[in-house]
């Protein structure tokens, strides 16, 4: 963040698109390096989301106790736990497609029988894409599971969110080149207090 701070990511004159951008191909993978081989509580989930929306809250220049989950949507960026949940995915599928990995799961697999060693990678995939009969020397069935799950899930939780006229609203303003911080800032905070009154209302930002 300070060496893209240094670059002039702060600037007022970037389109917020760009700072998304940056943020998801910059900081977002040096904070969840590795991440996928991990078996995370949710707290832990919650410790890596915050950094992750802190860091985004100090690019766009907005206050960091603001609710962020329709900031992620209004900027098209994965929720935290979903792009861990897809990152574990494909992680799985190319341990699958190495030999030498694809013996040791296989074993795992086998000897565990009809109990996964729990904190493990393969439990996290078990849970999210059932392992039912699994035999690593047909790994392309799994694979095909795999697809099949991230393809049905979309991990794009957006076209739920942008429904929202308020999320509309986030999106359109992050669009402009100078982008009105109070305004978004209100925006989310309506969010916090959970009040149709306050979600539907006809906010005077002027």
């Amino acid at each position: 963040m300070a060496l893209l701070e240094r670059a002039g990511i702060n600037s007022k004159g970037l389109l917020s698109k760009t700072k998304a951008f940056l943020f998801n191909c910059y900081v977002r993978p040096l904070i969840q390096y590795g991440i996928d081989t991990f078996n995370l509580k949710d707290v832990d989930i919650r410790r890596v989301k915050a950094l992750e929306v802190n860091c985004l809250k100090d690019c766009l220049g907005l206050f960091r106790r603001i609710h962020s989950t329709e900031l992620f949507s209004a900027l098209d960026l994965q929720p935290t736990i979903e792009y861990i949940k897809k990152s574990k995915l494909n992680l799985f599928i190319r341990l699958l497609k190495n030999d030498f990995t694809n013996k040791i799961i296989e074993s795992i697999m086998v000897d565990s029988k009809t109990k996964l060693i729990e904190n493990s990678l393969i439990n996290d995939v078990n849970d999210l894409v059932p392992l039912v009969n699994f035999k690593a020397n047909h790994f392309s069935d799994t694979v095909k599971k795999i697809d099949e799950y991230l393809n049905k899930q979309g991990f794009n939780f957006n076209k739920f969110k942008n429904e929202d006229p308020l999320v509309l609203i986030i999106k359109e303003e992050l669009s402009n080149r100078i982008i009105n911080n109070k305004k978004i800032e209100t925006i989310l905070q309506a969010y916090e207090t959970n009040t149709e009154v306050l979600r539907l209302m006809q906010i005077d930002f002027d």
